[in-house]
C-alpha cells in the first residue's frame, strides 16, 4: 500500500518538489521493503529517515501502537555523493512546540540529547541499506557493516548460509497440541523463564499427526520432515529473553522459532550446529540477528522468513577445524549455565564467557567484543529504557 501512494506522490510533484512520509518503521530494513527503498533512492534525493527510538513514546501518530519512522525526499535523481541524514529520536517530543523546535534543530545540524545525527552514503542507499535505523549506537552499526564486509571471517547468507524449516505460523496452523508424554516434543514458545539456556527446554508436546483435512496430513509430513537441532527466532521481547536462538537435542519445530539447518561443508552436523547456536547468542552474533528485524516495536523484533536469509552468518565450511571445535565447545560448556535477561547482558557472567570464546574462535579482538558489548546494553531496543548515554 505505502508503494502505491509514494508512486501516486511521486507523479504529483515537480523537480525539486518535496514530500515527507510517514511509515512503519519495519519497513526500514526488513526484506520486503526493500524494493520501495531502492526505488526511492534511484528517483529521488532521500533528505533524512526520522525514526522513534524512545521505548516510551515509539510513533508519531496518535493512534498506533508501532514504531514509525518519518521520511523526507526531494524530487529529482540524487548525485551520487549525496548523503542521507539518519536522526534517531531519543526522546520523542509531547507538544507541537517542542515538535517544532526539535525539527529546526535538527535542520540547523545541532547536537542535543534528545537526538543522534549520522550521514549516510548514497552508495548505501541504492542497495536499500538503511541500516542506521536499526540501531543508536553507532558501534553496532559498525560491526553489521564490518561482518557483511568478511572482515573477520567469511561469511554467507540465503542458502549458501543454510535451510530454513517452516515458519512458526505454520506449525500453529497444522499440528495438534498434546498433553500425552509420548507424542513429540516441540518449543511452543519463547518464554524467558523457561528457555533460560542455550539448551532448548522442549516444554510442549505436539501430535503429529494433522487437524483434520487431507491438505494438513500432506503439510504435517512436509513440516516435520524438516525439522532441526537449531531453532532461530521468529520474535522475542528483547528486555527479558535469555537466549536468542537455540539448541534442541531433538530435532524439532517451533511456534515462535524457525528450525535451521546450517550448511556444514566437511565439517560434522552436531558440531557445526553448536557453533551457530554459540554464535547467535554472543554480542557479535546478536548485532548480526538485529541488523534484519522487522521492528514494529523496538522491543519486540520479529524476523519473516526472508529477513533470516539475510542474517550474515559465518561461512561454516570455510573456518577451520580448530575455529568450529572451539565454538562447540563453548556452547558444550555453557549450555546449561542460564543466562541473565538480555538488558542485563553486561553483567551476565555466561554471556561474558560466551564472547570471550566467541572473540578468540572467530578473530575479534577482546576489545573490540568488550566495547560491542557495551554498546548493546545500552540500546534502548534492548534494554527497554530510553537512551540515555553511553
Amino acid at each position: 500500500a505505502a508503494g502505491g501512494f509514494i508512486a501516486l506522490a511521486q507523479r504529483k510533484l515537480r523537480e525539486g518538489g518535496r514530500l515527507a512520509m510517514i511509515l512503519p518503521s519495519a519497513g526500514a530494513q526488513n526484506k520486503s521493503g526493500e524494493p520501495i527503498r531502492k526505488s526511492l533512492a534511484e528517483s529521488m534525493h532521500i533528505e533524512f529517515v526520522v525514526t522513534v527510538k524512545d521505548p516510551d513514546d515509539l510513533a508519531f501518530s496518535e493512534n498506533t501502537a508501532i514504531s514509525e519512522m518519518i521520511v523526507v525526499a526531494t524530487q529529482g535523481k540524487p548525485d551520487f555523493d549525496a548523503v542521507t541524514k539518519f536522526v534517531k529520536i531519543l526522546r520523542n517530543p509531547q507538544t507541537p512546540a517542542q515538535a517544532v523546535s526539535m525539527g529546526e534543530a535538527i535542520l540547523r545540524g545541532e547536537t542535543r540529547s534528545e537526538f543522534i545525527i549520522s550521514d549516510w552514503p548514497q552508495e548505501r542507499m541504492l542497495n536499500g541499506d538503511w541500516l542506521p535505523s536499526q540501531f543508536v549506537r553507532g558501534e553496532c552499526e559498525s560491526v553489521f557493516h564490518r561482518l557483511e564486509s568478511e572482515e573477520w571471517f567469511p561469511v554467507a547468507t540465503h542458502n549458501l548460509a543454510g535451510e530454513l524449516g517452516p515458519a512458526g505460523v505454520r506449525i500453529r496452523d497444522t499440528f495438534l497440541r498434546s498433553r500425552q508424554p509420548e507424542s513429540a516434543h516441540a518449543i511452543w514458545f519463547h518464554n524467558a523463564d523457561v528457555q533460560t539456556t542455550m539448551r532448548a527446554k522442549e516444554e510442549s508436546y505436539i501430535d503429529v499427526r494433522p487437524k483434520e483435512g487431507e491438505t494438513k496430513e500432506r503439510l504435517t509430513r512436509k513440516y516435520w520432515e524438516r525439522r532441526a537441532n537449531v531453532m532461530l527466532p521468529e520474535r522475542l521481547s528483547t528486555p527479558t529473553i535469555r537466549a536468542a536462538a537455540l539448541y534442541a537435542d531433538n530435532a524439532t519445530v517451533g511456534s515462535a522459532f524457525v528450525p535451521y539447518t546450517p550448511k556444514r561443508g566437511e565439517h560434522e552436523q552436531s558440531l557445526v550446529d553448536k557453533a551457530c547456536v554459540a554464535f547467535l547468542n554472543s554480542s557479535i552474533g546478536l548485532v548480526a540477528l538485529l541488523g534484519v528485524t522487522s521492528n514494529k516495536k523496538i522491543v519486540y523484533p520479529n524476523w519473516s522468513l526472508d529477513d533470516l536469509r539475510q542474517i550474515p552468518f559465518p561461512r561454516w565450511s570455510e573456518l577451520t577445524e580448530s575455529q568450529i571445535s572451539e565454538m562447540a565447545q563453548a556452547y558444550e560448556t555453557l549450555a546449561d549455565r542460564p543466562f541473565k535477561p538480555l538488558r542485563e547482558m553486561r553483567d551476565c557472567e555466561t554471556r561474558l564467557a560466551l564472547d570471550r570464546a566467541a572473540a578468540s574462535a572467530l578473530g575479534v579482538s577482546w576489545d573490540e567484543m568488550e566495547t560491542l558489548r557495551a554498546a548493546l546494553s545500552s540500546e534502548p531496543g534492548i534494554t527497554g529504557k530510553r537512551f540515555v548515554g553511553a
